[in-house]
């Protein structure tokens, strides 16, 4: 099994704080039947992201956890100033040496000219993953919002703790729907 949005990286950004929180993130994929990480930090006006330096963390981390698989990506926060330099370079971006993307909205709702910002990923080549559109409240409103991204080219990505319930009766309903309409 593959987890293709992980923020495993210790000290960056909302993820944990120290490397022995990292290791027992491990242990517990491991336990869970991960095989394969991607890590995931945020590329965001918040959350500067350096690909660099984060590649050195995942590399450490492959020496302390030779069990596990790592590649590293990025949770990519879509807006207009990031968007121009994932066009100039879009493999900084991308999950490794692949063309998919992560890509986040905001939890609180989406920017009018949202299928332009994608437009404009696609156009740099690159296949959009959304991420967690159960927890964006126009998605979960507007369901046919999110299978019009699917139609447009993007897939979407859903956090398994919103199948539990663990962001809500809102998401784990949108999760399902999602899931049960295939998209």
């Amino acid at each position: 099994m593959v987890d293709i949005h992980c923020h495993i990286l210790p000290g960056v950004d909302d993820g944990p704080k120290d490397w022995s929180t990292t290791l027992e993130m491990c242990r517990m994929a491991i336990n869970d039947g991960i095989q394969h990480i991607v890590a995931t930090p945020h590329a965001s006006p918040r959350y500067p992201y350096d690909r660099e330096r984060h590649q050195a963390s995942l590399e450490e981390l492959q020496t302390k956890v030779p069990g596990l698989k790592f590649t590293l990506g990025c949770d990519f926060y879509v807006s207009y100033d990031n968007i121009d330099a994932l066009v100039q370079n879009p493999q900084r971006y991308t999950i490794g040496q692949t063309r998919y993307l992560l890509a986040e909205f905001s939890d609180f709702g989406l920017p009018a000219q949202f299928k332009d910002q994608i437009f404009q990923l696609h156009y740099a080549g690159v296949t959009t993953v959304i991420t967690h559109p159960e927890r964006n409240p126009i998605c979960t409103e507007y369901h046919d919002l999110t299978a019009q991204l699917v139609d447009m080219g993007c897939l979407i990505q859903i956090t398994g703790d919103s199948l539990l319930g663990a962001w809500g009766r809102v998401a784990r309903k949108a999760a399902e729907k999602y899931l049960g309409d295939g998209l």
